[in-house]
Order: structure tokens, then sequence, then C-alpha cells
């Protein structure tokens, strides 16, 4: 079977997509204590040199949100999904 044909089939149970939500509600609760931690250090550290790995958390934090969203959008049923 191609991998195409191997994700296809997969079905989940109501419970499961539950399951999943939640741990993307949680997943997203994490990246937000890191965009707000890292954006205050990131200012803290104005003119320092280091201010540039504080940038890098920042947009690693900014890139994992954003595929935390992707993947809700995903598990939303058709009718509800963001049309953009």
């Amino acid at each position: 079977m191609s991998e195409a044909g191997k994700y296809a089939a997969v079905q989940l149970e109501e419970e499961e997509v539950k399951r999943l939500r939640h741990l993307l509600h949680e997943m997203a609760n994490v990246f937000t204590g890191m965009l707000v931690t890292s954006g205050l250090l990131h200012h803290a550290l104005e003119g320092d040199l280091r201010q540039r790995y504080t940038a890098e958390l920042c947009t690693g934090g900014d890139r994992g949100a954003e595929l935390v969203r992707e993947a809700r959008q995903i598990l939303l049923a058709p009718s509800e999904r963001l049309r953009i």
C-alpha cells in the first residue's frame, strides 16, 4: 500500500479526536508561555548580542503555534473549518 493510501484509510473515533484536540490545546498553552517569556527576554536584552538567540526562540515559538493551529483546523468538521 502506498503512503497516501495508508493514511487515507485512517479514521478516528470521536474520543480520539477529543483527545487530540485536548493535546493540541495543551501544546498551544506551552507555546503561549514560551512566546511570552521569550518576548520579554528579547526586550530585556535590547542592544545585547545575545538578543539574536531570543529572536530564534520567538521565531520557533511562532512556527510551533502555527503548526498547532493548522492541526486543530484539520480536526474540525469540514463545515467548521476556516477558509482563508
